[in-house]
This record gives C-alpha cells, sequence and structure tokens, in this order.
C-alpha cells in the first residue's frame, strides 16, 4: 500500500478553488487551513487573484513556482477531470477532492467519476473524495474542511467516515461532550483512497489510541479485512455500519441462503479482522472513548457498587447480554465491607451502601474491591444521594480510578445534579455514563475487544486434506450443474471430501420402495422426489419412521398423490428411501458465497425450524478455532452438544471436523456458491455425524 504521508504530513497545501466570497465552500476551506495553525505553506489559487487572509492568491496553477505535497480541489464538478491531470503535472501527487456532484448525483455525475478515476489510475494519484469535507489532524495542526471553526480539541480518538455529515455531527458532539479528537477523515466517494488504506495509516498514529469507523459499505472484502486485521492489533476499532439489507427476499434454495444477508457477512467480516461493532452511534462513540481511556480486563467478571438497589439490578440484569459474569466476591471482600457498612446494607455484588454513603465510603468501598482477585472490572453507580454532592464523590474517587490497572467505569444518574461530577471525570479521562446500562455495555464492548484481538486465528484443517473436486476436471458450469441436478451426484461430491452421509435411495414405484426398505432395515424416512422441489418439509414431502411393508405402500401412495398437487415443481420421479436415526441431535451446517467477503460458513439448529428458531451463527471461511469457539459459544446447538439433561456428551470433535470439510469445499470449489447439511445429526461422543440431507447451488457466473 502506497503511503499516505502527503496528506497527514504535508509540507505544503494548495487550495484550487480559494474564494474571497464568505458564503463559497472555498473561503471555508481557506479559512480553516489558516486558522488551524497549519505550520507548512498554504497556496491560493483563484482566477480573480488578489489577496486572500493576507496570502497572494495566484490566478493559476501555472503561477506556482513550485508544486505542493497536497491540493484541495473546491471547484465545479466539470473542472476536476482537468486540474487532475494538472495537479499531476506540477508534481501534486496528493489530491483531496471536497467537491459534490459525482456518482451521488446521477447517471451524468457517475460517468464524470469513472473519467476522473481513469484519469487518477493513468497518472499515478492518490485521490481522497470527492463529495467529502476532508481531513483534520488537531496534532499537526491540520483542517482541510469547511465545517465551521473551531477545530475539535486534541485528543486520541480518530474517526474516519464515509459520510461528511455525520463527521461535522462528531466534530460538534465531541466539543460539547469535552472530548478531542486525534483525527477526522472523511472518505466521500471513495473513487481511489478508501477506508481500508486510512485505517492502516491511522493506527501507526502515536496520537491516536483508538479509531472510530462509520460504513455504509465496502467495496473490497479481503482488502478490508487484511488491513483492518493489521491495524486492529495495534489499536482498537469500533465500528458503525449501516444500511443493513434482509437477503431474505431472494430466491434462496437453502435455509442458508435463506437467513444469509449482508449484516450477517459484516458481522463475520468485523469479528475475523478484530473489530468491535457498535449498533448505534452513540455507542460507537461511547465505547471509541472507554477503549482509548481503560486498560484491557484479566477476565469479564464484574463488581458493582452503588448507593442504591435499584440501579445495582438495573445493571445487574444487563451484565450477561454483554457477555460479562457477576463476579463472587471473596469471604475476605465480603467480610472487609461488612466491618463499616450499615447492616442493612448488602455486602454481595451488587453491593449496596444505601442512600446514606458518603464520598469516603464510596472510595473505601471501591478500594476494597480492586483488590477482590475475582474481581476484573468495577461498576460505580452514583444516583445523586441526598446528603453529598456526587462532585465530593468525584473528587473522592479520581485518583483511585485512575491509579487502578483494572477498568473502573462511572455512572453518575440524573442531570443538573450531576453535571458537574460529569464534567470533572470527563477532564480527567475516566468513562462516565448517565446510565448503568450503558455502562454495562461499554465494559462489554471493551471485553469484546480483547475477546477479538487474541483469537485464536490458526486454520482448522479438517482430517484427511483433500484434493478440490472440480478443478482436477475441464468441465463447464452446464456439466457441473447437470452433476448436482440429484441427491445421488451431490451426495458424490460430498462423499469425496468424506462427509459422512445417510444415504437415499431411489424408488420409482411400490415394489422398488419395498425392496430398498427392506434392505435398509426399518424403521425408514421417505422423502418425495421432484425436479424443483428443494425444501421437501415445506410441502409434507417427508415421511418419518416407517416400520413396516404396508406403511411404506400407503406411504408411497401418498407421496404420489402429493406430487399431482404440487405440479408447479415438476415430475415425479419417485421417493427416496432413508435409514432412519432414532437418536442425536439434529444441527445445521452450511456455507454460501457472499459478494463482498466470499465465502461464509453457517452452523446452529437443525431441522425444519432452522429458519424460524434462527439460532445460527456465520463465519468467514477457512474457518479458524477461534470461528469454531464462537460457534459452540454463541449458538444454543453448541452449547447443548456438552450436554443437556438426559442427553450426554456429544461427538463435538466430529462436529468441528464435518465444518472444516464444508469450510475447505466452499474455499476450494468457487462453483459452488451454496452448500446446506441439513439437518445433520450428532451421535454421543465418539459415535460420529450424520448428514441426513443435502443440497447444493452452482454459481452461475462460473
Amino acid at each position: 500500500m502506497d503511503s499516505l504521508k502527503g496528506f497527514f504530513k504535508p509540507q505544503s497545501i494548495v487550495v484550487i478553488g480559494a474564494s474571497h466570497n464568505q458564503k463559497k465552500l472555498g473561503y471555508g476551506v481557506a479559512r480553516n487551513l489558516v486558522q488551524s495553525g497549519y505550520p507548512g505553506e498554504i497556496y491560493f489559487i483563484n482566477p480573480k487573484g488578489g489577496k486572500l487572509f493576507g496570502k497572494n492568491v495566484q490566478s493559476s496553477l501555472d503561477e506556482l513556482k513550485i508544486g505542493a505535497d497536497l491540493a484541495l480541489l473546491v471547484v465545479q464538478p466539470s473542472k476536476v477531470p482537468e486540474l487532475l491531470i494538472a495537479c499531476s503535472h506540477k508534481g501534486i501527487k496528493n489530491i483531496i477532492i471536497l467537491t459534490s456532484g459525482f456518482k451521488e448525483s446521477g447517471q451524468e455525475g457517475a460517468k464524470l467519476e469513472e473519467r476522473c478515476k481513469r484519469i487518477i489510475f493513468d497518472e499515478g494519484l492518490r485521490v481522497l473524495g470527492p463529495n467529502c469535507i476532508g481531513i483534520i489532524d488537531t496534532h499537526l495542526p491540520l483542517d482541510t474542511t469547511f465545517i465551521p471553526p473551531p477545530m475539535p480539541d486534541k485528543g486520541d480518538i480518530a474517526f474516519i467516515s464515509q459520510s461528511g455529515a455525520l463527521g461535522a455531527a462528531i466534530i460538534d458532539w465531541a466539543r460539547g461532550d469535552r472530548t478531542g479528537l486525534s483525527r477526522l477523515i472523511s472518505l466521500g466517494n471513495q473513487i481511489d483512497i478508501d477506508e481500508s488504506d486510512v485505517l492502516a495509516d491511522t493506527a501507526e498514529s502515536i496520537y491516536t489510541k483508538a479509531i472510530m469507523l462509520y460504513l455504509e459499505s465496502v467495496q473490497d472484502g479481503p482488502k478490508f479485512i487484511k488491513y483492518a486485521k493489521k491495524a486492529s492489533s495495534k489499536k482498537p476499532i469500533v465500528a458503525l455500519k449501516v444500511g443493513v439489507s434482509d437477503s431474505g427476499e431472494k430466491a434462496a434454495i437453502s435455509h442458508t441462503g435463506a437467513i444469509a444477508g449482508s449484516d450477517v457477512a459484516y458481522d463475520a467480516a468485523f469479528r475475523r479482522a478484530g473489530i468491535v461493532r457498535a449498533r448505534t452511534t452513540r455507542e460507537m462513540f461511547d465505547w471509541a472513548k472507554l477503549l482509548s481511556m481503560t486498560n484491557e480486563p484479566n477476565d469479564n467478571r464484574i463488581a458493582i457498587l452503588s448507593n442504591a438497589g435499584g440501579p445495582g439490578v438495573i445493571a445487574t440484569d444487563s451484565v450477561e447480554q454483554y457477555g460479562l459474569r457477576m463476579a463472587n466476591l471473596t469471604i475476605k471482600t465480603r467480610k472487609n465491607l461488612g466491618s463499616y457498612l450499615p447492616e442493612a446494607a448488602s455486602i454481595n455484588n451488587p453491593v449496596d451502601m444505601l442512600a446514606s454513603a458518603s464520598s469516603e465510603l464510596y472510595a473505601k468501598s471501591l478500594s476494597i474491591l480492586l483488590e477482590d482477585p475475582n474481581v476484573d472490572m468495577v461498576l460505580v453507580i452514583a444516583p445523586p444521594p441526598p446528603m453529598y454532592s456526587t462532585l465530593e464523590i468525584a473528587d473522592h474517587l479520581i485518583e483511585l480510578v485512575l491509579s487502578s490497572k483494572k477498568p473502573v467505569v462511572i455512572s453518575f444518574m440524573g442531570n443538573t445534579l450531576v453535571s458537574g461530577a460529569i464534567a470533572k471525570m470527563r477532564e480527567n479521562k475516566i468513562p462516565v455514563f448517565s446510565f448503568p446500562e450503558e455502562a454495562i455495555a461499554g465494559l462489554g464492548a471493551l471485553w469484546n475487544h480483547k475477546l477479538l484481538k487474541y483469537q485464536d486465528r490458526e486454520i482448522v484443517k479438517p482430517t484427511p486434506v483433500l484434493k478440490t473436486f472440480f478443478s482436477d476436471n475441464n468441465i463447464s458450469v452446464k456439466e457441473i450443474q447437470t452433476k448436482l441436478s440429484s441427491v445421488k451426484n451431490t451426495e458424490k461430491i460430498l462423499e469425496s471430501y468424506h462427509i459422512p452421509l445417510l444415504k437415499h435411495q431411489l424408488a420409482v414405484d411400490e415394489e422398488s420402495a419395498i425392496r430398498t426398505a427392506s434392505k435398509i432395515g426399518y424403521p425408514v424416512v421417505m422423502k418425495l422426489s421432484m425436479d424443483g422441489l428443494s425444501h421437501k418439509s415445506d410441502i409434507g414431502g417427508i415421511l418419518l419412521d416407517l416400520r413396516s411393508e404396508r406403511e411404506v405402500r400407503d406411504g408411497f401412495q401418498r407421496m404420489k398423490i402429493k406430487a399431482q398437487t404440487q405440479t408447479q415443481f415438476g415430475e415425479f420421479n419417485g421417493v427416496y428411501i432413508q435409514k432412519m436415526l432414532l437418536s442425536g441431535q439434529e444441527i445445521v451446517i452450511g456455507a454460501i458465497r457472499d459478494p463482498i467477503f466470499g465465502p461464509l460458513v453457517m452452523f446452529g439448529s437443525g431441522g425444519v425450524d432452522v429458519e424460524g428458531l434462527q439460532d445460527v451463527k456465520f463465519s468467514l471461511a477457512p474457518i479458524t478455532n477461534g470461528d469454531i469457539d464462537y460457534f459452540l459459544s454463541n449458538t444454543w446447538a453448541g452449547k447443548k452438544l456438552h450436554g443437556f439433561r438426559q442427553q450426554g456428551e456429544m461427538d463435538i470433535d466430529a462436529v468441528k471436523d464435518l465444518i472444516a470439510k464444508i469450510s475447505q469445499i466452499i474455499v476450494d470449489n468457487p462453483e459452488i456458491s451454496e452448500i446446506e447439511l441439513n439437518p445433520v445429526i450428532v451421535g454421543e461422543k465418539g459415535s460420529g455425524v450424520y448428514a441426513v440431507d443435502a443440497r447444493m447451488v452452482i454459481n452461475p457466473q462460473r
């Protein structure tokens, strides 16, 4: 990746389109650049010439005796192509196009943007924008935007945004919140430089401790993951992804295809890249602040300290939701708390000191909780106490919190009565929240960041390692589709990857159905076979637990009649006979190819209710050890495999191996766009797994 030094450490800047008219953006850009205190050389270009902010204005770029490290274009969109070429000829290779009127404005704008793209490529330029507000760096300092001053205060949080308007709002929000920023980068239409490029550079900044990332889309998924993963290993990243879509409206053949959508793909991509995902703008802002201020916790055990029972219970109710655990306080801790707290106080977690708690009691109790080896983090809650001010509490807690190696967050509940205490905490860079649930969510994000940062990224390899199915055969997509047009051939492909399948055998009439059932051994399952029928259970096309010749004969007739009422699925081919497994846990394992991030693997609760239950998770392929741990820890299906009620521990190792094999198939064979094994029956530990039903879809683009 080319260095972006010319954007973040330019020695000289030229503003093309600087204006004397205070109502034009060219004036705002020139004003902000000068007033920011930027220490380098500044040049202004405008055909009218004159002076602006005490500097001579050149009438054209040709009048500059030397080039510049960075050019800011604030001109009519139609003039941008010629100015890109002029900048290149002048040796200016780094350009920010603040002008709008490109693809966001319609077809003509899109054509203009494509023309600019070709020039950028041909001339070897690096360009930010168009349709952006530019860059702010509070430490250089530098302000290339047209946003009304003043600039944000110096800080250690960077904000990268695909929305210029949100960037302007965050600047104002940060001012009111008394939170400093290190950088703001507005990406605009991303004609050249994208979020991946600036993530990598921003993570290297010594002035940045955390990064906020606002995304509407990602164009190059693999590139994003590569650079975001590298960046998140150095600085925590909190992302807000908007524009979530539901892919269920597409005609998906498998449950996997129906459930998978852009949102699950982004979830999987963020996890692989080590990015914490926020769901609201407020969460993004609050979590980034918390991550920039606090140490990593050793574990996820939290203690809650309050002067009232209600807020403590509110906080406790949120703990598990955000992946945390209530700490089990040691006997020593409870004994120490009980030695000075009122008899009616609660010395268990959450600790309730009662409304009479003084600022000294807050500090003493917090100190004791921080010494407890079972406590990894602490939430201190302080509604306005009746006898003391929250400002007194803040004064007594500041030194203790700042010296603690364990994360401590504060929730001063209220507004006017706690405003002074909140301001004091912010002044000392101590995380403070208005409500306990927000504080718990922040600590959950802190813990999630640690899990993601140290996740096991080793690729899981199935046994044995296998060759691709299609790569050795010079066959067309049409031939591959033909191969996959029947259950038999789909089974053949899966068997080449040593996937354990419960065999289907086609019976075209009653007598062959009876012979097949007798050969397989009762009880059996009967499934209707029609060319266009995928989800047989949806129309009653599956009969379970057939235990005799008579039941098979009757079942065949029922399937034949059923086919006559479902002619939209094509011809009646007969029925499939399959051995019925009498015990085991049903799961689903699938894979699908996302257009942005590539192949995804799905795991969760299987059977006919898979879409209704939605107990599934997705991860990028190839699957890692961390992904499998995520599957097993974050689905009911995964938790149940370890044993539940009368069910003992199931064959988890066989499940892991099957997940790895499905991952390998979708990675190895770009011809396959969708796979699903549903249900997969998992036996007890050591007894293996069997895929009862399998579906595949071929990518029509291959």
